[in-house]
């Protein structure tokens, strides 16, 4: 999880990082005045890689909070990339609907701008459309048609563990910014 400097009462000169359970304490004391658009970063079936830092940092200095689930957290869970693998997508699909549900409960993310980046088997997972209802959907080398309940950004993007490109983070940048609601 990364939230912004900015979102912190007094700003930080660097995103709070850590994992949601262990900042949930510090969370809980923000003010009720804070309100702070969240992304949903649904990783590629390698787990996650160095490009999830890059995209949190990069949203996070943004002004976004990133909360990036690990599908491998649990244990018995292996990597599994076979596009075939209903069973591993109805799992991937359930923990990411799962993590959308845990962020509403959050007194401190902004409700109206909740959004949801896959990355391969994540942006799989996300252009179902299936997993709740977002604000807009960013769908980064996945398979499948964009989802028709929220606008979605499509990019090509790279395979597992590919750092995003300028033009990619830019573009995601723009799409989030003209979506999230002051």
């Amino acid at each position: 999880m990364w939230v912004p400097g900015t979102a912190l009462p007094t700003p930080q000169p660097a995103p709070l990082t850590g994992r949601l359970d262990a900042l949930t304490a510090r969370l809980d004391r923000l003010p009720a005045t804070i309100s702070v658009p969240v992304v949903v970063y649904a990783h590629d079936c390698a787990g996650l890689g160095p490009e999830a830092a890059v995209w949190a940092d990069r949203l996070a200095r943004h002004g976004y909070a990133v909360i990036a689930p690990d599908s491998f957290a649990r244990s018995g869970r292996a990597p599994t990339c076979a596009p075939g693998d209903v069973d591993a997508l109805l799992t991937r699909e359930a923990e990411i609907r799962y993590a959308l549900r845990q962020v509403r409960t959050q007194s401190w993310v902004r409700q109206r701008a909740v959004f949801l980046l896959g990355v391969g088997q994540g942006a799989t997972i996300a252009a179902r459309g299936a997993v709740g209802a977002v604000m807009g959907t960013v769908i980064i080398g996945g398979a499948g048609e964009p989802p028709r309940r929220s606008p979605a950004l499509v990019r090509e993007g790279g395979g597992p563990s590919a750092a995003p490109s300028e033009d990619d983070q830019r573009a995601v940048i723009d799409f989030l910014q003209r979506l999230t609601p002051r």
